[in-house]
C-alpha cells in the first residue's frame, strides 16, 4: 500500500468515526526518546504497534504515525492509553486507544 493510500484510509476513518473497523497498515511510529516503531493497524480510535520499547498497561504515551509522501511531510500526531502489551519475541506488541489526535501537514 502506498502511502499516498494510508493518508486517504486515515482521513476517512477520521471522518466518519467508524470504531469497528481497523485497517491493516505498515506505518513508521515515532515514540517518545526517539524510540521507533511500526504499526499493525490502526482505526480512529487507536491503533496496535510493535516497538523494542517496553509500555505497561493504563501508561499514558504520545507518538506520531509518519504519513509522509515525496516531497510532502505529513502526520498524525496522537496521545492516548495503553490498554495491551503482547509480547513479540524481541519486541512488545502495544494497543493503544486515542484520547486526542490531530493530523499535521509538518513535524
Amino acid at each position: 500500500m502506498y502511502c499516498h493510500d494510508a493518508i486517504l484510509i486515515i482521513i476517512t476513518m477520521l471522518s466518519e468515526k467508524r470504531f469497528e473497523n481497523r485497517e491493516q497498515l505498515v506505518l513508521p511510529v515515532v515514540l517518545p526518546g526517539g524510540m521507533m516503531g511500526k504499526t499493525h493497524n490502526i482505526s480512529t480510535t487507536g491503533l496496535f504497534f510493535e516497538t523494542e520499547s517496553a509500555y505497561q498497561p493504563g501508561s499514558q504515551i504520545d507518538l506520531t504515525i509518519d504519513l509522509s509522501t515525496v516531497g510532502r511531510p505529513f502526520f498524525l500526531k496522537a496521545s492516548g492509553e495503553v490498554l495491551r502489551t503482547k509480547d513479540l519475541g524481541e519486541r512488545m506488541g502495544v494497543a493503544v486507544k486515542f484520547s486526542k489526535s490531530r493530523l499535521q501537514a509538518n513535524s
